[in-house]
């Protein structure tokens, strides 16, 4: 029985990473219809080009991996316990963080490889881990379907807000020293989410 466990586990592991690498190709063709938008803010000068992060880059990419990962999880029936949307959206998250460290590597070289690989990788599985604990959870307290939508949005606006200021911070003095600190804030929340789910499944 726990070999089953374990190898439904990792079958899921896979299935939730690949999706969250073809996540990248929704994102990209939204920031491709949303690419006029850039030019607006950056007309209005340079004091507000970075709006075009908060109010279209980080929203774009969130609301689309959180997309995919609901269709995933609803073709799959795959949200069984408290927990399991915790691990399925950080899984998602992994896959659309390595995917978009490579894409990175032809535009930028290896040394910003290197420091994606450091935040913005584990950023992105601590904001699936989020959005995904919090819909996993009211999928299940909802017994197959989402009980209360605004807890579900609020985390996914939380995780907007975190990945927002991450591309900010790296426009600052010291911007790395704010990035890490940014990620290790939402770190330490998802996993006091992920504690407090892990702790559910099991009663």
């Amino acid at each position: 029985m726990a070999r089953r466990t374990q190898g439904g586990f990792l079958k899921l592991f896979w299935i939730f990473l690949v999706l969250g690498a073809l996540a990248l190709i929704p994102v990209w063709l939204g920031y491709k219809l949303l690419t006029v938008l850039e030019g607006v803010f950056i007309s209005w000068g340079p004091s507000t080009a970075s709006l075009f992060t908060w109010l279209v880059n980080a929203p774009n990419e969130e609301l689309l991996k959180w997309l995919v990962f609901v269709g995933g999880t609803k073709a799959l029936t795959s949200l069984k316990k408290p927990v399991d949307g915790w691990w399925q959206g950080a899984f998602l998250g992994l896959g659309y963080g390595l995917a978009e460290n490579v894409f990175y590597i032809g535009q930028v070289g290896l040394g910003v490889f290197a420091l994606r690989f450091v935040t913005a990788v584990p950023g992105h599985i601590f904001y699936g881990a989020v959005w995904g604990g919090y819909y996993g959870w009211e999928v299940f307290q909802g017994k197959g379907k989402v009980r209360r939508w605004t807890p579900v949005l609020l985390a996914l606006f939380v995780t907007i807000v975190f990945h927002a200021a991450y591309n900010s911070a790296l426009t600052w003095p010291l911007g790395v020293v704010w990035a890490v600190l940014i990620e290790a804030i939402a770190g330490a929340l998802a996993l006091t989410l992920g504690w407090f789910l892990a702790k559910n499944s099991h009663k």
